[in-house]
C-alpha cells in the first residue's frame, strides 16, 4: 500500500472585525469567530431549527451580500449560510486522497477542503492511482489482447494486474511436448514450425517419362507432398522400346522383347539401340524366343527368320540334287527343301525338259541332257548317229573322262560307207564305225567295221572304204 505523507489541517483563522453597527455612533468592533467556531456554529445552526436572531449591533458589509467569511455580512443573524461549511469532504486523488471538513475559500465566494492528503509513490499494477496524476495504473497497457506459448500452446488473454504489483498476461500457455506435424503451425511448441520436414528440398513425382520436379510442401494430412503433379503420359500403352517408361506404369519398355531373345517386337516402334533389344527390332513372333530375324530357318511351316518366307534355306532341309534327262544321276546342281519337292520346280530348271526330275544323291552325270551318259553305263548306243555325236552328244557315256566311239551297229556289213558331201568335206550318214553284225556278248570278239571317206576333188564327191578287223566286245 502507499505511504500516506502527512498534511498538516490548514486552520483558517479569522480575523476579528469590529463591525460599526451605524452611521452616527462611535464604531464598535467585535472580534469574529474563528473558521473552527464557525463550522461548529454552522453546525449548531444547522441543527437549531429556531430561527435566528439578528445581532442589533450589526453592521452590514459587503453590500449586504454573504460572503464566506465568517462574518455576517447581511446581519441577518446568520453567518455564512449557504456556504455548508463543516460538511464532511474530500482532497487528492488516488492513494493521496484524504478526508476532511469544508471551509471557506480564499476567494470568499466558495468552499474548500481542508484535508491531510497523502505523498505521491511510484505507479504499481494494484488498480489504484499510486502516483495521484489522476489516472489507475495507466503503465501498464491493462486490457491489451496478449498471449502466452507458442504454436499450438498459445492461448489468448488480457494484460492484468499481478499479486506483486507487476502487470502480465492472463492467458497460460498449452503444455509442450505435442508431436509437431506439417500444417505452418508449432504443433510441439519449440518455437519452430513444421520443423523436420525439409519444406522447399526439391522433389520429384512420376515416373519415367512422367517425372516432374517441384518442391516439398504440407499436405492436408500433417505429411509432406510434392508441389508438382507427374505429367501426362506419352503413349497410353508402352509402344516405343527406347529405355523409357513412355506409359508410366514403373516398367521400363515392357512388352517390346517378351520372349527374351533380344529382339523388339515388329509392332514396336525401337529408336536407338535400347537394352531391351540390343539386337535391333522386327521380332515376327515375340513369344518364341527361336523365332527373329537372327534365327536359322528350319524345316517347321514357320517363318524362323521373321524374312517374310517359310522354310527357305532351312539348315535342316533335304539336299536335292537335279536330274534333268532322268536317267537316275543328278549333276552337281542342289536344292534344298524340307519335303520332296515338285517336279515341275525341276523341269524349269531344265528347260521344261519333261524328263526332269529331283534326286537326293548326287549321280555326278557328267552330260545331264543326255539319258544315256551316266557313270556306269554299259551299254551303247542302239543308234548312235542319230543325231551325230559332235551336235549334242558326248563320247563319254560313262562319264570316266574318255571319250569312246563305240557305237552299237547292227548288219553294217551288208552296208556301203555313204558320206554327203559338204563343200569340200565328207559327212558320213550311218557313222564311221561299229559292229558288223550283232552286238557280241561282253568280252567275246565279233567283226568290226570301220568307214574312211575320201573327197574326190575331181568328181566332187565323197568315196568310202571300209575296213574290217576282229574286235572284243569291252564290258564297262
Amino acid at each position: 500500500m502507499n505511504t500516506r505523507l502527512n498534511r498538516s489541517f490548514a486552520l483558517i483563522v479569522l480575523v476579528s472585525a469590529f463591525v460599526a453597527c451605524g452611521d452616527d455612533g462611535p464604531s464598535t468592533q467585535q472580534p469574529q469567530n474563528n473558521g473552527q467556531n464557525n463550522i461548529n456554529n454552522s453546525n449548531n445552526e444547522s441543527n437549531n431549527e429556531s430561527t435566528p436572531t439578528p445581532d442589533p449591533n450589526c453592521v452590514v458589509t459587503k453590500a449586504g451580500v454573504e460572503v464566506c467569511d465568517r462574518i455576517d455580512n447581511d446581519c441577518d443573524g446568520e453567518v455564512d449560510e449557504g456556504f455548508e461549511l463543516g460538511e464532511a469532504c474530500t482532497a487528492g486523488v488516488g492513494a493521496c486522497q484524504a478526508e476532511g471538513v469544508t471551509v471557506c475559500g480564499d476567494d470568499e465566494v466558495s468552499v474548500a477542503c481542508i484535508a491531510q492528503e497523502g505523498t505521491p509513490e511510484p505507479e504499481v499494477c494494484d488498480e489504484i492511482d499510486n502516483d495521484c496524476d489522476g489516472e489507475v495504473d495507466e503503465d501498464f497497457d491493462l486490457g491489451e489482447a496478449c498471449s502466452a506459448g507458442e504454436g499450438a500452446c498459445l492461448n489468448e488473454g488480457t494484460i492484468v494486474c499481478q499479486d506483486d504489483g507487476t502487470a502480465a498476461c492472463s492467458a497460460v500457455a498449452g503444455e509442450e511436448g505435442g508431436t509437431e506435424l506439417c500444417n505452418d503451425s508449432d504443433d510441439d511448441c519449440d518455437g519452430e514450425v513444421d520443423e523436420g520436414f525439409d519444406l522447399g528440398t526439391e522433389c520429384t513425382v512420376g515416373v519415367g517419362a512422367c517425372v516432374a520436379t517441384g518442391a516439398l510442401v504440407c499436405a492436408e494430412d500433417g505429411t509432406t507432398t510434392c508441389s508438382v503433379s507427374p505429367a501426362t503420359p506419352p503413349e497410353a500403352e508402352e509402344m516405343t522400346c527406347d529405355g523409357i517408361d513412355n506409359d508410366c506404369d514403373g516398367e521400363v519398355d515392357e512388352g517390346c522383347d517378351d520372349d527374351g531373345d533380344n529382339y523388339c517386337d515388329e509392332s514396336m516402334t525401337v529408336v536407338g539401340n535400347p537394352a531391351v533389344c540390343i539386337l535391333g527390332g522386327n521380332d515376327c513372333n515375340d513369344t518364341n524366343s527361336a523365332i527373329n530375324p537372327g534365327a536359322a530357318e528350319v524345316c517347321d511351316n514357320v517363318d524362323n527368320n521373321c524374312d517374310g518366307n517359310i522354310d527357305e534355306n532351312a539348315t535342316d532341309a533335304t539336299v536335292y540334287y537335279l536330274d534333268c534327262d532322268g536317267d537316275g544321276f543328278a549333276s552337281g546342281t542342289i536344292g534344298r527343301f524340307c519335303s520332296a519337292p515338285a517336279a515341275s520346280t525341276a523341269r524349269a530348271q531344265c528347260n521344261n525338259a519333261s524328263t526332269a526330275t529331283w534326286r537326293t544323291t548326287n549321280g555326278n552325270d557328267c552330260q545331264d541332257s543326255d539319258p544315256d551318259a551316266y557313270p556306269g553305263q554299259t551299254s551303247y548306243f542302239a543308234d548312235g548317229m542319230n543325231p551325230p555325236p559332235s551336235a549334242t552328244r558326248t563320247h563319254d557315256y560313262n562319264c570316266n573322262g574318255t571319250n569312246e566311239h563305240l557305237y552299237t551297229v547292227t548288219n553294217r556289213s551288208g552296208q556301203n560307207c555313204v558320206a554327203d558331201r559338204f563343200r569340200s568335206s565328207c559327212i558320213p550318214r550311218d557313222g564311221v564305225e561299229g559292229w558288223a553284225g550283232s552286238l557280241p556278248a561282253c568280252g567275246t570278239s565279233a567283226a568290226y567295221s570301220t568307214c574312211s571317206f575320201t573327197y574326190n576333188q575331181i568328181l566332187q564327191e565323197c568315196e568310202g572304204t571300209r575296213t574290217s578287223q576282229t574286235r572284243t566286245a569291252v564290258c564297262r
